[in-house]
């Protein structure tokens, strides 16, 4: 069954890079456009370029695999929507991340609060949630479908 999209948020192309963010019932989905303009390509020759092949696509992360969300200002020029993971530090850019222009600043805040509320509800039910998962991981172990390295690694994901 397909989820339902509850919100988007168009960013704006920033250094040849455009993301748009879709909010679903339990993920986002950051879809990444590479498109540098001739500017961009001359300048860099070509490196960006060839890189933005491997940076175009979509990009899926669950809420319960999110730290933190919030919208950093820049200004009067506008700003990013952060998306913190683990695994990735957030040092002015390096995590997940939607630059928007001015106009867009009051979406992007009640993005992020939409967010902020979808994770908090959904890590609410984690726990009994991740015992059952748990339950059903043990299940296969004993039945042979997995084996004991398989069932260690989804309980370390599920218990953090």
């Amino acid at each position: 069954m397909e989820e339902k999209l509850l919100c988007e948020l168009n960013g704006d192309r920033f250094f040849g890079v455009t993301n748009d963010l879709f909010v679903y019932e339990s993920k986002l989905v950051v879809r990444i456009k590479y498109n540098p303009g001739i500017f961009l390509t001359v300048i860099t020759l070509g490196i960006l370029n060839f890189a933005g092949r491997f940076l175009s696509g979509d990009k899926t992360i669950y809420f319960t695999d999110i730290n933190s969300v919030f919208v950093k200002k820049s200004g009067n020029s506008g700003g990013l929507l952060i998306i913190t993971i683990p695994g990735i530090n957030y040092s002015g850019g390096n995590s997940a991340s939607l630059y928007f222009k001015k106009e867009k600043k009051e979406k992007a805040v009640e993005t992020a609060n939409l967010i902020d509320g979808l994770i908090s509800r959904i890590k609410k039910g984690t726990v009994s949630n991740a015992a059952d998962e748990l339950k059903k991981y043990k299940a296969l172990l004993d039945d042979g479908a997995i084996t004991a390295e398989e069932f260690e690694k989804e309980k370390k994901k599920l218990l953090g």
